[in-house]
């Protein structure tokens, strides 16, 4: 016979069957156990850690300084010995090129010289590279840029480097200048050729002298000979009018016509 009072709603559980609100007990008390002493969800382990890249850096390059140097020496034109913090080095000068120190080349000796007396001893404001072995910058105690004087006046060619970087437009214009003005090099019998020996300008060569005209020899005086005047030729006249007209009259004994027979009183004159 059921308890249930009449007219009162019965709650749901009240209306469930036993077994299940057992079985509902049980899975509550076990959630809230686990709530309280299960253990946390394991947490997924970290990746592990990339081991740190070492990046080794190159060192840059060092980049030349202006030092203060002594010129020792000039090798040539455009290589010269430098005696600076490090030691003496022997470095070529970039942006000029000079004729070579051997053989028989044009303007060689002239080079040479300008060189040896603007440098030798000299102290020098200088950017060496002296690993490569190159002077950049070469700058006299009076200020004076080495490089571009000696472009300018015509004692070297001009010649294109990296390191010579934005100094290199001013340095084609001196060589221009030297070259339109014809100095130095630049000027015959070079003509701006600097690899081979000087043409040497031909000698003009004595015009060979006239041959003496022969001179002429006196011709001998001319030696007329006698000319003998001719035995008078033979005449006769006939007669004494002959003789007249011939105008040989009067005829002496002897001359040319004269007969006996001409002279009637053979006195010796016939046509008297």
């Amino acid at each position: 016979m059921s308890t249930t009072k009449p007219g009162l709603p019965q709650s749901p559980m009240k209306r469930m069957p036993k077994w299940l609100k057992i079985t509902l007990s049980v899975f509550a008390v076990l959630f809230v156990l686990a709530l309280i002493f299960g253990e946390s969800a394991p947490e997924k382990p970290a990746p592990p850690a990339a081991a740190p890249t070492t990046t080794t850096s190159t060192p840059a390059s060092k980049v030349p300084q202006p030092a203060e140097y002594v010129v020792a020496g000039v090798e040539d034109g455009d290589t010269v010995e430098l005696t600076g913090p490090a030691g003496t080095i022997s470095a070529r000068i970039l942006g000029i090129e000079t004729p070579p120190p051997t053989g028989d080349s044009c303007f060689r000796d002239e080079a040479y010289q300008w060189a040896n007396l603007a440098l030798s001893g000299k102290e020098v404001t200088a950017v060496v590279d002296e690993v490569q072995r190159t002077v950049v910058s070469l700058v006299l105690a009076d200020g004076t840029d080495y490089v571009t004087q000696t472009l300018q006046t015509g004692r070297a060619k001009f010649v294109a480097d990296a390191a010579l970087g934005t100094a290199a437009a001013g340095l084609r214009t001196a060589e221009a200048a030297a070259k339109a003005a014809g100095l130095g090099l630049w000027a015959q019998p070079c003509g701006g050729v600097i690899t081979s020996a000087p043409k040497q300008a031909a000698v003009p060569q004595p015009a060979p002298a006239p041959a003496p005209a022969p001179t002429k020899q006196a011709a001998p005086p001319k030696t007329t000979a006698p000319v003998e005047a001719p035995e008078p030729a033979a005449a006769y006249y006939k007669n004494c009018d002959a003789a007249r007209a011939a105008g040989a009259a009067p005829l002496s004994a002897g001359d040319p016509g004269y007969s006996l027979k001409l002279d009637r009183d053979k006195d010796g004159i016939a046509c008297e």
